[in-house]
This record gives structure tokens, C-alpha cells and sequence, in this order.
């Protein structure tokens, strides 16, 4: 299936998440369906009440080769696994995200606080994932 950004409504299979333990420690996080903020999506207080529950993990790999249609609502719950795993100690690696979804992924958990800006702690997780998205999006407008 061909996954991708959508700014649009999606008649896809619906956002689905699948959560095992993994024989290395680690908690297995399958994404599938279309993650977007117009749709339900699954809850990560699932994620948090596994990672919680789990004694020795080691930490969290998220695959999303079966996404399908994405936007915000991708990013959202990945800054929210990714701050809940950071605050355990647990390293999050991402696997098959489409290359979109890294980039935003990755720059916004890169962002260097700015100049005269409160603490980056602070921020709720939707402002960081919104202002990596502007920071993307003026960047295209130049090119």
C-alpha cells in the first residue's frame, strides 16, 4: 500500500496499533491504516500502560510499513511515545516510517530552543510537533 501525507478526508482502513513484547526486551509498536487528526486514532495510553507494565524492557520500536494516509496525527502520538520513552530511559527506534513522518520525527525532536523562549520542557508536545511543521512548510516555500 502507498502511504503518504494527506491534507484531505480518507476513505482508508482506519488507524490500527498493534502492541507485543519482543523476545530482545523490546515493545513492538505496529502502525497500520491512515493516522490523521480528522480520524479516530489509537490511544498511546495503551503504549504507556504496556511500557508501564512491563518489567525489563529495553525499549520501543515503532514500524509503520502498513501505514497508509498520515498527517499531524501521525506526529502527535509519535512525540507523545517518544517523550513517554525518553522519561522512562527507554530508547525509541523507528522503523519503516515513510520518509516524511522521519523527517518531521526527527526534526522535531532536534529543535534547539529558541532565543528568549520559555523552558522547551514546558511546551505541550502539540506546540513542538506545530512549530516543526511551520519551520517544514516555510522551508518548501522557499524552494
Amino acid at each position: 500500500m502507498a502511504s503518504g501525507y494527506s491534507n484531505t478526508e480518507s476513505s482508508g482502513p482506519p488507524a490500527s496499533l498493534r502492541i507485543e513484547s519482543r523476545e530482545d526486551g523490546r515493545i513492538g509498536l505496529t502502525l497500520a491504516g491512515d493516522w490523521l487528526l480528522s480520524r479516530e486514532r489509537p490511544d498511546v495510553a495503551e503504549v504507556v500502560r504496556e511500557v508501564e507494565g512491563s518489567t525489563g524492557t529495553t525499549g520501543v520500536v515503532i514500524d509503520g510499513a502498513a501505514l497508509g494516509a498520515w498527517d499531524t496525527g501521525l506526529l502527535v502520538f509519535l512525540m507523545q511515545v517518544g517523550q513517554h520513552c525518553r522519561d522512562q530511559g527507554l530508547p525509541v527506534e523507528l522503523a519503516a516510517l515513510p520518509e516524511g513522518a522521519q523527517r518531521l520525527f526527527d526534526l522535531a525532536t532536534a529543535v534547539p530552543e529558541h532565543t528568549g523562549a520559555g523552558d522547551p520542557e514546558a511546551r505541550t508536545i502539540l506546540e513542538r510537533v506545530g512549530e516543526t511543521t511551520l519551520e517544514v512548510a516555510s522551508g518548501f516555500r522557499g524552494m
